[in-house]
This record gives C-alpha cells, structure tokens and sequence, in this order.
C-alpha cells in the first residue's frame, strides 16, 4: 500500500501463427495507504483527583494505536501533557521510557481544578521520503476532591476508516461496546451510570440499549444509534460511601449509509428456473466508494431467512434464474443489500411474480452437479433452492411426484450440499457458512415429514454440525436465525419414530445438543457481563444465552422471556466457582418432538447449562 505501480498491456494480432500488428497501452496504478491509527485508551476526557499528600497514578495507554499497512511493524510514541494556558505539566509528573506506548502520570504535581491535554504522537512505518505519523489525545480536567479515577476503553465494534472523509467511523449495524472501569477503587465499592453527553440518543428507549443499568458495560444495539451522527457518551462512577463522583467521555462518529436509490427487476414475471430476470439497482449514493451489491431471496414478509442469490459485487445489476416463492398466492421477495466501501449496509426489498411450473427434476439436478463442479456457488443455490421450492410447492406434493419421490429428491440435494461443504475449505466466510445453511434451511423445509427420511434427517445434521463449527463462522444474527431455522425443520422431521434403536436416539440427541452448546458458545463471543441475554426464538426452539459475574450469579433465575421454561439458581450458588472469569449461562428449550415415542405422547428438549474459562 501506499506506493505507484506503472504497468505496459501489449496486444499482439496475430495471422497464421504470425505476428502482423501490435498497440501497447501504459498506465498508473496508485495504491493508497490507510493512514497510521493513533488512540489512548480511556476515553476523549477524564477527571482526576490532585489531593495535597496523597500521589495518585493516572495511565494512559496507546497500545491500541496501529499501522494498517504493516500490522507488525515497531511503532514510536511521544508523548507531552499542556495546561490549557499552555503551560507544560512538570517534567517529573511523566514517567515513562522514550518511545514507550504507556504513560504514567504523577497527579499530584499538577495544579486542581485545571484542564490539561495529554498528547501522543505515533509513528508507523516511513514511506520513501515520507514520515507517516497520527496523533491522538485525552483531555484531563483535575479536581480537589477525592474522585473515583475513571477510564473508558477503546470502544468495541465494527470501525473502519474513511479514505473520503479522513476519519474512522463506527458502522451501526453492529452493536457498539462501552466499558468503563475504575482504578482506585474496587468494584463493589461503586455504582455507574452511563449517559448520552451529546444529547442526540435516548439510553432508556426502547431498541437503542441491550445492557442493565449499572453495568461497567454499555451495549449500544445493532441499529441503536443513527448513522451519520457524532456521539459522546459519559460514564460517571460513584463511590458508595463518599458520594463523591468521577467520570470519563468517550465520543465516535457514525458512518452513513447509502441513499437514494431504487433496486428493481427485468421483467417483472417470469417462470421458476427458466424466466432469466435482471436484478439491479440505480440512483445510490455514498461518500465512501465504490458501493458493492448483494442479492438475495428472503421468505414470508421478507424479515428472515434469506438465501444469498448473487456474492458481494460492484457490479449493480445481476442476471439470474429465480425460485418460486414458498408461500401460496405471494410474489418472491427479493432483498438487495447496498454496502459503501467501509461496511455501512442498507436494505431495499422488491417483489417479483415468479410462477412455478411443471420442471424436470431429474435435468435440473444434473445441472446442479455440473454447476457445482465447475464451482458456480451462486447459480448452483439458485438451482438448489429452486429445486427445493419446487418439491415443497405451492400446489400439492402429490402432484408433484409424491412424498416417495420427494424424500429422494431432498436425499439428492443433502449430497451435493455435502460436496459443496466438502469443497469449500478455501472458500469466503458467506461461501462456507452463510451459504451453505440458508440452503439447509430451504432443502430441509418440507410440507410433509415423510420427505425428510432418517437417512436424510441424520445426514442433514452432520452437515449443520460441520458448518456451525466452521471456523470462519462469525455467528451473526442472520445466520444464527438461519441455524435455528434447520435445526428446527430437521428435529420436526417425525419419520421413523419406533424404528429408531434408543441408541440412535441418543446419538442423534447428543449431536443436536453440541450443535446447541456451539451456538451458545459463538452467540457469547462477543457478550460481555451485563448485556442483555442473547434470544432467539424459532420453529419451536428457544435459546437464552448471557454472560454474568460470579459475584453476580447467586440466586438469579435463568429463563427465556419466550418461554415458561427456566430455572432458579441458589443464593450460595457464587461460593461454589470461581471469580476468575464470567459465567457462560444458557438455557435451550426445544417444543417439539425429538422423536415420537411410540405411544402417541411426545418428547421435546430442555437443557440448562453453565460454563467458564
């Protein structure tokens, strides 16, 4: 990065094998390089006590600071403290080591009731003839009286840095993670409180906060804050006995999303897996270029279960077959996803009246193979799903071949789903994880339980195992929602009951609950104590996961707001673990049969867990 690159393109024309003409073209390609990233940990602004007799140590920290064009390469850091006269703080009030990423500060050599700046200056790797340097700073107001000494840590999401704008932006499609900590004072010593310093976000809205009052933590929600905007959010801290309060800031742009555009298709009705319609999008807009475009199939009103038709792509239109919508009477939904260049993402979803037909399943499962031996993903799942709609149908299986073909067509679509899970080691995240369970989903939503055969039911949860424990797989919401979704049409699967050995059973129980454990574990990844319980709630299954403290824990009672399902916890329970680390809590509560048991009474799931370390 950050370098020019000149290139020759020769074309040669050639006659009988010889060389009759030729035209070479030059050309410049310049690659830019993100700048150096400069931050202190602890917020934009923190309060510390200046008590005659007493030293108080504050740090702050730069360790977060980094060079996105060499990750590895030793950055120097310089440090200098101003009082807002202008004034420098005293020499012996610093301590740190030349070029360390740490500074300590002596507070007591510097004057109360004053504001100071503590600057830093990082250095990255030098481009030919050029220095690449950011600085970052802290405002620090001192006081007389005896405060808690507060820091915010950097704040936790997805950020990206904006070559248009010059700046790093916080996209809000994901949830955004504040954590303020204490350092003279133990926790229990104190009580916090979070606020909105900038005004232009209400913390006790509906939909804007998913964590408790008087968490350490503040968990701004996917979609809790507008994009486009510049917050600051303010954590005080009490202590209990003196009542005295500290606080520290912390502010962070938002980036926009594209806007003003409208997606469409060409025609707007067509037959199923033979009508090639054009998908496109026009008139959308952002700062951050070059836009990239994503289409996808979605059921019901659009809100769930989207199936990937096209990869991300800055092309804004894509050719394609389509499926048949699997509901009765309703146009297919199509969402079209529009990204700007650094993640910030919007929706538009459009109709198309896509009418099934009779179709040659056995044509159509050989394109299928052919499709995916060449490794066309995408028209492969057009197929796949198409194929899959088809069998389920909106007209009646039994004119569709029956539920004996129907079970051996959804057998022949789990192999290729095997083979493409097989073959995807290489493959991009939404190729081996999205992709792969949305069309699980699909393949495995049938009208019928006698289209889902032991043999089939057992092989479909093999391959949701194997794609949940990917380790590409980053356990956001539309693919959790998507898990939940085959989870739920495979348990549902009835055939067979009292032909399955007890030992089949437990087997197929012990795998469906590590696939349970696996999600709870990727749902928690990134939780943290004091969040809200993670919930999802679909085709019968229920899952509440959340972390807690071991302090915390004693007596609480784990439940799903979905749910009667839960449990109490003892009040001496804390004595019995660990303080050392949170506590993983989940409960799972699945409200279908597991299998029949053979004398028309029904048995479901229900497994509370708690884990640490």
């Amino acid at each position: 990065m950050g370098r020019t690159y000149a290139f020759l393109f020769t074309v040669v024309t050639s006659q009988n094998g010889q060389a009759v003409g030729n035209n070479t073209l030059a050309f410049v390609v310049k690659v830019n390089s993100e700048p150096v990233f400069a931050s202190i940990l602890g917020g934009t602004e923190r309060q510390v006590p200046v008590i005659a007799g007493k030293v108080y140590i504050a740090e702050f920290d730069a360790s977060p600071s980094s060079d996105p064009m060499n990750e590895t390469a030793v950055l120097g850091f310089e440090w200098r403290v101003v009082r807002s006269d202008g004034e420098p703080a005293p020499q012996d009030s610093l301590i740190s080591s030349p070029n360390a990423a740490k500074l300590s500060l002596n507070s007591s050599r510097l004057t109360s009731d004053a504001v100071y700046t503590v600057y830093v200056t990082v250095t990255g790797e030098p481009l030919p003839g050029t220095p690449r340097q950011a600085n970052a700073s802290q405002e620090v107001v001192t006081t007389s009286f005896e405060i808690p000494l507060v820091k915010i840590e950097k704040p936790r999401g997805t950020q990206a840095y904006s070559q248009a704008a010059g700046k790093w932006k916080f996209n809000t499609g994901r949830k955004i993670i504040l954590t303020a900590s204490v350092e003279n004072y133990n926790l229990t010593d104190v009580q916090f409180r979070w606020l909105c310093a900038s005004g232009n976000a209400n913390l006790s809205a509906p939909g804007i906060v998913s964590s408790r009052q008087g968490s350490p933590n503040l968990v701004i929600s996917a979609g809790g804050l507008a994009p486009g905007g510049i917050y600051k959010f303010k954590a005080e801290v009490k202590n209990i006995q003196t009542q005295q309060i500290g606080y520290a800031l912390v502010s962070f742009e938002t980036n926009d999303i594209p806007s003003t555009g409208v997606c469409e298709s060409t025609p707007s009705a067509g037959y199923a897996l033979d009508t090639t319609f054009r998908l496109s999008c026009t008139g959308w807009t952002d700062v951050d270029v070059p836009l990239k475009y994503v289409f996808e199939t979605v059921s019901g009103d659009g809100s769930s279960d989207a199936t990937p038709i096209s990869g991300l792509r800055t092309l804004s239109y894509y050719d394609t077959l389509l499926p048949e919508p699997r509901e009765t009477g309703q146009n297919l939904t199509v969402n079209a996803r529009i990204l700007d260049a650094i993640g910030a993402e919007v929706s538009y979803k459009f109709g198309i009246m896509v009418t099934g037909r009779p179709l040659d399943v056995s044509a159509v499962q050989n394109q299928i193979s052919t499709r995916l031996s060449e490794g066309d993903t995408q028209t492969f799942s057009v197929l796949v799903t198409g194929t899959a709609a088809y069998i389920r149908g909106s007209s009646s299986t039994s004119s569709r071949g029956g539920a004996t073909e129907a079970a051996s067509v959804v057998n022949g679509l789990l192999n290729s789903l095997e083979t493409l899970v097989g073959n995807n080691q290489g493959a991009s995240a939404e190729d081996r994880v999205k992709v792969p369970m949305s069309l699980m989903n699909s393949v495995t939503s049938y009208p019928n339980p006698d289209e889902l055969t032991p043999e089939s039911r057992n092989k479909a949860i093999d391959l949701i195992g194997a794609v949940t424990n990917d380790s590409m797989n980053t356990f956001s919401a539309d693919v959790v929602g998507t898990s939940f979704g085959a989870l739920s049409n495979v348990i549902g699967a009835t055939e067979g009951g009292s032909s399955v050995s007890d030992e089949e059973k437990r087997n197929t129980s012990g795998k469906i609950e590590g696939i349970f454990a696996t999600l709870s574990r990727g749902m928690l990844s990134e939780a943290v104590v004091g969040e809200n319980a993670i919930e999802v709630n679909k085709g019968g299954i229920a899952m509440s996961s959340k972390l807690a403290s071991a302090e915390e824990i004693g007596g609480q009672t784990v439940a799903s707001t979905s749910t009667t399902a839960g449990m109490d916890l003892p009040s001496d329970f804390s004595t019995s673990i660990s303080s050392s680390s949170p506590i993983e809590i989940t409960l799972t509560y699945v409200d279908k049969p597991m299998y029949p048991t053979g004398d028309g009474q029904n048995t479901g799931l229900l497994v509370a867990s708690l884990g640490q370390g």
